[in-house]
């Protein structure tokens, strides 16, 4: 006794996607050969420049949190007597990394750049 097989069930459509609530984000563009350029010179700048001492913080055991002009901030990474509020100064940078605090009649001195406080 053959049966008869019955017909299979159409298929349900596919619920319709909603639409996206958020906007897609989109890519920032590379930066361009002008900007890159820009990055590199302030780099220089700031690795490279004279200042005065606006500040001078003491900090535990023998270090200080030296504040600039400017109000960029460095803190002494070798123990030394501190540089005195008002005295000219110059940041250099080496190739190797180490950045120097250079005043007239002293061995340079060891800083690092402040994180803001």
């Amino acid at each position: 006794m053959d049966a008869p097989v019955p017909a299979p069930a159409p298929y349900a459509a596919a619920p319709e996607r909603p639409a996206d609530p958020a906007p897609r984000a989109t890519v920032a563009p590379a930066p361009t050969r002008d900007t890159a350029q820009a990055q590199r010179d302030d780099l220089k700048r700031r690795s490279n420049f004279d200042s005065r001492i606006a500040a001078v913080v003491p900090q535990r055991h023998g270090y200080y949190r030296l504040v600039l002009e400017d109000g960029s901030a460095y803190l002494t990474t070798s123990v030394a007597p501190p540089v005195p509020v008002g005295a000219a100064v110059h940041i250099r940078r080496t190739f190797a990394g180490t950045t120097y605090l250079d005043t007239a009649g002293r061995d340079p001195i060891a800083i690092r750049l402040a994180r803001a406080q």
